[in-house]
């Protein structure tokens, strides 16, 4: 047996532990999350992540020497599990005191039940750093988890900053930002980044959202950064450019007489070349692309993520969201969820000299031939009704009339006002060309509580009427999916804000010069009208944005086509376009005029007819009564 020196044994010990013994390689967060946590959902799940190169320039950003660093992303582009992988990266690289927070209760324990722990029990590195839930000496539940060192990960919410109290956080992921309301004490974003001051330039804060107005937190963040955007290289010329929805290109094709975004013929073209690329051609050059910053000497980190850049997409599905959108005059929705951009042509500086363009000569004696049928909406005031009449055609709508049914006190059932309002809803409309239109329903606001008991008992009187009320709620869909009932009378709830929404936009389209996509005509209306139709503006209150009244104009043309606008959406939803040309043609059918009986008679056809009798029933002899008894009834 060979006999080993001291010296020699001493260094094969040393090559044997030196793994044990050595420091960690350094790691990028980026590298680390793809070597070592495994994804939990998805087709992927069991395997280890594996990130996109614009998600890893992200991801990356905590390593840099700046302090705070902002998420400006549409939806599903992988935002969760970017901020996730900062989280896992600083338990397992520098496990310290973390603060998580969301924009609500709800949203906070679906991150952590969908995102966080599923994640923490897969991965081993992380599971190791975690103390067990059967330890009495820990705390691990659904606001708090310790990690074995002694450090916490706090989940929040952005609305209760009473939770950031006593807290000392060296890094805080604040997510969804624009959907957190401000709170007596102040704005949330701040509140939380009192809590990192402790640690200086050391602390890291993360602030991710997807945007909705420009005055919105994430927008106001995003301002302040150096603002990073994605550049791809088109693969056809090599220019280098970031994607913008302007490149993108289709044609329109007519759907139901509306005229939408065809997204088979969507195609996304280089600014330079103007070549088409196909979806691989947009892949490879996402793959290649590369994050630069627009204003580099500004010290916050900002990065600004669209769908067009997201492998998890494609141009064709973010035409067909669009398509979507626009059928729906919902374009804010496409602008904030699919381009993570703010969309503010709501507010676009509109005058009543402008609407005057889209008055034209229709009114009662003068409706459109290709109007199938009518709607009204109904405001109650005071010391009157207004109501608007609106006619439905298949290529848009327009506004017949508008008037008011004046009293002394509107809030009375006896008030002769309603009489005139359910006649003149009652009575027969007609074409230039003589045609009888129906009538199908009108929506009649009873938000007034002093009134509501009064309108309830007025929309009994016809099955086309119907109550109304606004919803409290800034995002309610504009139709309920149930009716309410209320002290046995029937009430739909209205989205009213995003009603006026649609109308602000229709309004917009149709002013807006090369979109003929849309139709909306005005008719026989009072001369403030169109000033009424711009009374009220679009501005932030808390986590959302709602429709304000400025100045003193009146607003009652505004909520009156707002309420006839849904009732006409509720028409639709219930009956077809053939179903309401069938409405329309039923009303207008000639009526068959009767046979007449010859006048002479043939030899023939006189003959002696008896007449036709009933047969008689023969008299049956009946029992003679003995008188009624307990006996005899049975």
């Amino acid at each position: 047996m060979k006999l080993i020196s001291n010296k020699a044994k001493l260094k094969k010990i040393l090559k044997n532990i030196s793994a044990a013994i050595r420091p960690p390689k350094t790691m990028k967060p980026s590298e680390w999350v793809e070597a070592n946590v495994v994804a939990t959902d998805g087709v992927k799940a069991g395997s280890l992540i594996k990130l996109h190169p614009f998600q890893r320039g992200m991801m990356d950003a905590i390593t840099e020497d700046r302090r705070k660093i902002v998420f400006k992303c549409s939806a599903q582009l992988g935002k969760t599990m970017i901020l996730n992988g900062i989280i896992f990266h600083r338990i397992a690289s520098n496990p310290t005191n973390i603060g998580v927070l969301q924009s609500n209760v709800r949203e906070l324990n679906s991150w952590i039940a969908g995102k966080v722990k599923p994640v923490l029990e897969a991965t081993p590195e992380l599971k190791a750093m975690i103390t067990d839930k059967s330890d009495r000496n820990a705390v691990n539940n659904s606001s708090i988890i310790q990690l074995r060192n002694g450090s916490f990960m706090y989940f929040m919410s952005l609305n209760s900053p009473s939770h950031l109290r006593g807290k000392t956080l060296p890094l805080i992921i604040l997510d969804e930002v624009d959907a957190a309301d401000e709170s007596d004490e102040g704005n949330p974003i701040q509140l939380a980044e009192q809590r990192a001051t402790t640690f200086g330039e050391d602390a890291r804060i993360v602030i991710a959202s997807t945007p909705t107005a420009r005055d919105g937190a994430i927008n106001q963040q995003w301002e302040l950064s150096d603002k990073r955007k994605y550049h791809v290289v088109c693969q056809h010329c090599g220019h280098k450019h970031v994607m913008e929805w302007s490149r993108v290109f289709f044609d329109w094709h007519t759907i139901n007489c509306k005229s939408l975004p065809n997204p088979d013929t969507a195609v996304y073209r280089c600014p330079s070349c103007e070549t088409d690329w196909t979806e691989g051609d947009r892949l490879r050059a996402v793959a290649q692309g590369e994050w630069i910053a627009t204003e580099p000497n500004a010290e916050v980190i900002g990065f600004h993520a669209n769908r067009l850049m997201s492998p998890f997409s494609s141009i064709r599905a973010c035409v067909v969201d669009f398509a979507d959108s626009y059928a729906n005059m919902s374009l804010a929705t496409f602008y904030n969820t699919v381009l993570g951009e703010t969309f503010d042509d709501l507010n676009e500086d509109r005058t009543a000299d402008e609407l005057e363009t889209l008055k034209t000569d229709i009114s009662l004696d003068n409706i459109p031939d290709d109007v199938l049928a009518l709607v009204g909406g109904v405001d109650q005031q005071k010391d009157r009704l207004e109501s608007t009449l609106l006619g439905i055609s298949r290529k848009g709508i327009c506004v017949v009339d508008h008037r008011s049914f004046y009293d002394v006190n509107c809030e009375r059932h006896e008030s002769p006002a309603y009489d005139q309002l359910y006649n003149f809803l009652k009575a027969k409309f007609y074409t230039r060309s003589g045609e009888r239109i129906p009538m199908l329903s009108a929506f009649v606001d009873s938000s007034n509580g002093r009134a509501t008991n009064v309108i309830y008992r007025f929309c009994t009187r016809w099955q086309n009427l119907c109550a109304i009320k606004g919803a409290s709620n800034a995002d309610a869909p504009i139709l309920p999916a149930k009716d309410t009932r209320t002290g046995g009378f029937t009430l739909k709830i209205l989205g009213v804000n995003n009603l006026k929404t649609m109308i602000r936009e229709m309004i917009n389209r149709n002013l807006r010069d090369g979109d003929p996509h849309t139709v909306f005509q005005i008719g026989d209306v009072p001369d403030d009208y169109c000033e009424q139709l711009l009374s009220e503006q679009l501005k932030r209150q808390g986590n959302t944005t709602r429709w304000v009244k400025v100045g003193q104009q009146r607003n009652e043309a505004l909520d009156c086509l707002a309420y006839s606008y849904a009732a006409s959406r509720h028409v639709l939803n219930k009956m077809s376009w053939e179903k309401l040309e069938a409405i329309k043609d039923s009303l207008n059918r000639e009526p068959e005029e009767p046979v007449k009986a010859p006048e002479t008679q043939s030899d023939e056809q006189i003959e002696e007819t008896k007449p036709i009798t009933r047969p008689q029933r023969q008299n049956i002899a009946r029992r003679p009564n003995r008188g009624r008894s307990w006996v005899t009834s049975f």
